[in-house]
Formats: C-alpha cells, structure tokens, sequence
C-alpha cells in the first residue's frame, strides 16, 4: 500500500472518529441538559482537540503540508458516519441512558450533587477574578492617561 492511500485511510478515520466523539457530546447534552455557557465551553474544547488531532495527521503524514485529498477524506469519513450511523447511535444511546439516569436518579444525584457544587464554586471564584481582572486592567488603563 501506498502511503497516499494510508494517508487517505487514516484522513477517513479521523473524519469519523470526530464525528463520533461529537456524537459523544451530543449524547451527554441529551441525557444531562447543559446551560448556553457549558455548551460553548465543550464545543470550544471539542473544537480545540480536533484541530490538535487534524494537525498531528497533517504532521505525521504530510510534514504539516494541507492535502486537499485528506481534507476530502476525513470529509467523506464524516459523511459516512453521519449518513449511517449517527442518528442511530445518537436516538438509542441517549434513550439507554436517560432510562438508566431515571431508575438510579436518586443514586445518581447523591454522588453527583457534591461535584455539581464544587463546580459552581469553582465558577463564582472564576466570575469573582474575572471581574476584579477587569476592574484592574480598567485602572491601569485609566492612570495611563
């Protein structure tokens, strides 16, 4: 085999595997609702480790060079994952889960309460530096002047 075509293999599989991981993301919004903020916070993140992803094929295979057939490929890779298999995988895995949550709801919410808490926390303490970041930044700016 050629090392085009094991490049263009492995530019399908990450075309799928991504999809798949959104797939992932979108399961776990279903079964647990997430607020606007939580949503743009994964999808960043998600966004982030893809592009890592796509640079480190791009780098391994193609010495950083953008090849239009990879792009082609992991293009078709989601293509097909989407077509086949992602609403399947999407409808019955959230429909598993959201019967397991409701059966160990109170379970569920007992370990999880802790760390839902230690997560708001963490999110006033970062409101809080934030805030105070701008108010210093504002300052600075201001005795420039």
């Amino acid at each position: 085999m050629s090392d085009e075509n094991i490049f263009l293999f492995y530019a399908i599989y990450t075309g799928v595997y991504i999809t798949f991981l959104y797939d992932i993301i979108r399961v776990i919004r279903r079964v647990f609702p997430h607020s606007e903020g939580m949503v743009s916070l994964e999808d960043i993140g998600f966004w982030i480790y893809c592009g890592g992803r796509v640079f480190i094929l791009m780098y391994r295979f193609s010495d950083g060079m953008l090849r239009w057939f990879a792009v082609l490929g992991a293009l078709a890779g989601m293509c097909f994952y989407i077509r086949f298999i992602s609403a399947f995988f999407v409808k019955y895995t959230s429909a598993i889960l959201i019967k397991i949550r409701r059966l160990t709801g109170g379970a569920a919410g007992i370990v999880l309460r802790p760390i839902a808490k230690c997560f708001y926390r963490v999110k006033k303490k970062l409101t809080i530096f934030v805030k105070m970041l701008k108010i210093s930044l504002s300052g600075l700016h201001n005795s420039d002047r």
